[in-house]
């Protein structure tokens, strides 16, 4: 993984889990089909750490994913951050975003 990029897409499912937690996303391609997306975080403590919380995400969600792409092609990043709808950048790693919702 050495690309990084920006995906638009629909989350449809977040698993908060160890040893990493996943952001489950479908993208639409330029024709209009959907491509199933994952995305790798850090640790559910590293996130916690960071501020974040388990219901950062939830299916339904629209959102804009930035990190690395696979080498190989696939449809698959390792999240730098994710973007909400409304602008709010959300951690996905121990640097604290200081834009993270609170009390959530």
């Amino acid at each position: 993984m050495s690309r990084s990029a920006s995906v638009k897409g629909t989350v449809t499912g977040f698993d908060w889990i160890n040893p990493h937690c996943y952001i489950y996303f479908d993208v639409k391609d330029q024709k209009g089909a959907i491509q199933k997306w994952k995305a790798e975080m850090s640790s559910v403590g590293t996130l916690v750490k960071a501020g974040s919380h388990k219901n950062i995400v939830k299916p339904g969600d629209e959102i804009t994913l930035v990190g690395k792409l696979a080498k190989d092609g696939r449809p698959r990043m390792i999240l730098d951050k994710v973007v909400l709808a409304n602008g709010q950048e959300l951690a996905t790693n121990d640097v604290p975003t200081p834009t993270i919702p609170s009390g959530q």
